[in-house]
């Protein structure tokens, strides 16, 4: 079952655009969600069926800034950002920003 995601990415509070999210659930069941972030750092996720939204459960989310300014308040790598989140039934709203990581 899938639940709606979306948010915003930012780093120091400024939005950041082109940013890929991947949403893996842990459990290993299910496909990965993806996005990227538009100009006003916005994402929303959709399921590897092109259906909207992540499955629901314990995720880690993998967050990389596919073209680095330089001006990124923390290093950026290959392997990206990554959080652990859980996403529940219904409207699920995450805003990371680059500066907490």
């Amino acid at each position: 079952m899938l639940a709606d995601v979306r948010g915003r990415v930012t780093d120091l509070g400024q939005p950041l655009a082109g940013v890929t999210l991947l949403f893996v659930p842990e459990s290993g069941n299910g496909a990965p969600s993806e996005a990227v972030t538009n100009p006003n750092g916005e994402y929303v996720l959709d399921y590897a069926n092109g259906e909207a939204g992540a499955r629901m459960g314990k995720q880690t989310v993998l967050l990389t800034v596919t073209q680095p300014t330089g001006n990124e308040s923390k290093p950026t790598t290959p392997a990206g950002y990554s959080k652990q989140i859980d996403v529940v039934a219904g409207e699920n709203e995450f805003d990371f920003d680059l500066s907490e990581f």
